[in-house]
């Protein structure tokens, strides 16, 4: 009877950043190292966890290939804030047996930044046009939606003076009309 040959160690190391934002692009890199050389062409399989995907995507890329020298690296734009992990696996070959490797990052949501320009003065029960827009990097995309409440002498804890569509560029315009004071 012959015993079943043992398999060289392989072993993982990920270098992944500590925070990342929806929507932006990361870079993953890591080594795949083993006291016996692997053959070209070996890949490494990566999942991403997260609150979008809490079963696991194949996106990024669900096989990387490593290079010569172990090393691989790999991009993805994490969809939803919360912890994303990437999982790198190595199934192993004939004379390599496997191995796996996490890392985790804490991705937040950008931060967006809105401008609304409003005439200085305005008289009551006349129309005026509000301007403005919302920024972030990334961009918002066309169709969001800004509310915007009036406080005034009239509306001192405040009142709904309406909603307006972001456009592609970050735009949006609203006509509010203020109401004639109360006698």
């Amino acid at each position: 009877m012959l015993d079943a040959p043992t398999k060289a160690a392989s072993s993982l190391t990920l270098t992944a950043p500590a925070t990342g934002t929806t929507g932006k692009q990361l870079t993953v890199s890591g080594r795949l190292s083993s006291d016996t050389a692997l053959a070209a062409g070996t890949t490494v399989a990566v999942t991403r966890t997260d609150s979008a995907a809490p079963g696991g995507t194949g996106t990024p890329p669900p096989a990387v290939t490593v290079a010569g020298d172990g090393t691989f690296s790999f991009t993805d734009t994490p969809p939803a804030q919360g912890t994303a992990t990437y999982t790198v696996s190595y199934s192993g070959d004939a004379q390599h047996a496997g191995t796996t490797a996490q890392a985790a990052i804490q991705v937040s949501r950008a931060a967006a930044k809105l401008t609304l320009k409003a005439p200085a003065t305005a008289t009551r029960a006349k129309p005026l046009t509000l301007t403005g827009t919302l920024t972030s990097d990334p961009a918002i995309a066309a169709g969001a939606t800004v509310a915007v409440t009036r406080t005034d002498l009239a509306s001192p804890g405040g009142v709904k003076a309406g909603s307006a569509t972001v456009g592609a560029n970050g735009t949006f315009s609203l006509t509010d009309t203020p109401p004639r004071r109360r006698s």
